[in-house]
């Protein structure tokens, strides 16, 4: 198999005419292209968000009665995971009609501004969906139960501000900076996913299913972002696989968390749930684990 896909040969003039983010990646602008078969696999590895993402929707579906008494915001959430279906439908069209799939030409337009919107939207409109039920999002941090819960509540506070104002303002991040806002974008997203992570083991557990499913989820989130920056230093076309594919398995630890959605117990200090996590990971790299960590994180354990 030889890489049918030919680099874009342009002249002075063309260049000229061009701006900054369409320019092919100097980086890697002398690398192979992609084989037909490779082709073949990344475009399957694009599509598979849908069946993942739709599964996710199910789940949410079947266990929308427990959900409903746990988190903030379950229309929400489902928008999030429909945003993850839509920001994939406008990066499946950027890919075709920009570079025939490959990653060595970033061109800044409306299809690709969409994914942007879609792609990094969703994962702050997720954070805030998995928000304790009854919580206001407009509320003055509580300090009523010490100075370490009042500390986490603050940043709760202002976490979600901010990423309500990001999700409003990053298209207009986008008109002003192009593909440049991502860099901006991604350490922002990467920090809503915590708020994910945490939200989705406590808000719909805590229970060994929810802390593994929040924990996957953002692990394999990151892991695209390696496996992008990872092309930049090797210039391998076929690393497009493994970043698709990481942001499509990314869903499916998050559906197990779903699937194992349950009933709430009584209420548990933030400063007890932190030094329970820590217990716990530690727990795990020792291999020692607690009775009740062996049997996962029950809602009656003061571990979590």
């Amino acid at each position: 198999l030889t890489p049918t896909h030919n680099k874009v040969k342009m002249n002075a003039h063309e260049f000229a005419d061009l701006e900054p983010d369409d320019i092919p990646d100097p980086i890697c602008a002398g690398s192979p292209g992609l084989t037909d078969l490779e082709r073949n696999i990344v475009i399957v590895a694009h599509y598979l968000v849908f069946p993942v993402t739709s599964y996710a929707l199910y789940a949410v579906y079947k266990k929308l009665d427990i959900i409903e008494q746990r988190i903030y915001s379950p229309f929400t959430l489902m928008m999030a995971i429909l945003w993850v279906q839509l920001g994939t439908a406008f990066e499946i069209g950027s890919h075709n009609y920009t570079s025939d799939w490959g990653l060595d030409i970033r061109k800044t337009d409306l299809i690709h501004g969409s994914f942007s919107f879609f792609n990094y939207g969703t994962q702050f409109i997720m954070a805030i969906a998995l928000k304790k039920k009854g919580v206001p999002l407009f509320r003055c941090p509580d300090f009523s139960s010490g100075i370490i819960n009042g500390v986490v509540d603050t940043i709760a506070v202002i976490g979600d501000l901010f990423m309500l104002v990001m999700t409003i303002i990053q298209p207009i991040l986008y008109a002003m900076i192009g593909r440049a806002s991502s860099s901006v974008l991604i350490p922002l997203t990467a920090a809503a996913g915590v708020f994910t992570l945490i939200r989705l083991w406590q808000n719909l557990g805590p229970n060994k299913y929810t802390f593994w499913g929040g924990t996957l989820y953002l692990a394999f989130a990151l892991l695209g972002v390696f496996f992008n920056v990872l092309y930049e230093m090797i210039c391998v076309a076929f690393i497009h696989v493994a970043i698709a594919g990481s942001f499509a398995c990314s869903m499916i630890p998050f559906v197990v968390a779903v699937f194992n959605a349950e009933l709430p117990g009584p209420d548990v200090p933030s400063d007890e749930v932190i030094k329970g996590a820590i217990r716990y990971v530690i727990s795990l790299l020792l291999g020692r684990m607690s009775s009740a960590g062996a049997s996962g994180l029950d809602e009656n354990t003061p571990l979590v």
